[in-house]
């Protein structure tokens, strides 16, 4: 998996594990307002400009990515 186009179309979606792949982008992952916890670990990320609307999100997991800071 390199990015997560489509993922949006998912309104009720409470949990999201995509760790491991190969994942460059995070576009597809706007407006998710139900996503309590996220899981990035290990994807190729090196960006993190366009943070989502997440409003409920209360665990986030980048480790093991390129991202050096959060904007």
């Amino acid at each position: 998996m390199r990015d997560c186009d489509g993922i949006e179309n998912l309104p009720a979606l409470t949990q999201l594990y995509l760790a491991e792949n190969q994942i460059k982008t995070i576009k597809g992952l706007k407006d998710l307002p139900n996503l309590t916890w996220l899981h990035l670990r290990n994807n190729e990320l090196s960006e993190f400009d366009e943070v989502p609307n997440l409003p409920k999100l209360e665990h986030l997991n980048l480790w093991e990515t390129k991202i050096e800071s959060i904007k």
